[in-house]
């Protein structure tokens, strides 16, 4: 919605360059014309006059179409700016991120061997358990052997 609402004051403005260009453009003719008959000139348009001045209407207009896209082109263009630098804001924060999770899964990693190597280096289940047989079985025959 905000969107529309850009374009639609985008489309105001150029509305509103556009008369006053139009106007300016008219208030032109009518002083080239006052000149014109100031200076004598029959203002019966030859055939020449005609074309010279649709000559001048026409690079009127494409001077102003060209003043338009232009003007459209540089939105675009910042519009893109703003895209590229958000962009690249979003990049150094999974950057960032990327460093951190690395950083942590390495911790992790490094966490876990040492677990495995405490692990290996623990009496199994199987042994404890006949070890602890045999010294009760021990325990029993010397409590026999004391009395």
């Amino acid at each position: 919605m905000t969107s529309l609402m850009e374009d639609l004051e985008i489309i105001e403005s150029e509305k509103n360059s556009t008369l006053e260009e139009l106007k300016t453009s008219r208030e032109k003719n009518v002083k080239l014309e006052e000149l014109l008959q100031k200076a004598g000139i029959d203002f019966d348009a030859t055939g020449s006059e005609m074309s010279a001045r649709k000559k001048v209407a026409i690079l009127e207009i494409a001077e102003l179409n060209q003043r338009q896209k232009t003007e459209h082109l540089q939105r675009k263009n910042n519009e893109l700016q703003i895209a590229v630098d958000t962009s690249a804001a979003r990049i150094v924060e999974l950057e960032r991120n990327v460093k951190e999770l690395s950083s942590a899964n390495l911790e992790a990693q490094e966490l876990e061997e040492k677990m495995r190597n405490q692990l290996l280096d623990s009496v199994k289940i199987e042994e404890y358990k006949q070890q602890l047989a045999e010294l009760q079985h021990l325990r029993r025959g010397f409590n026999f052997s004391i009395k």
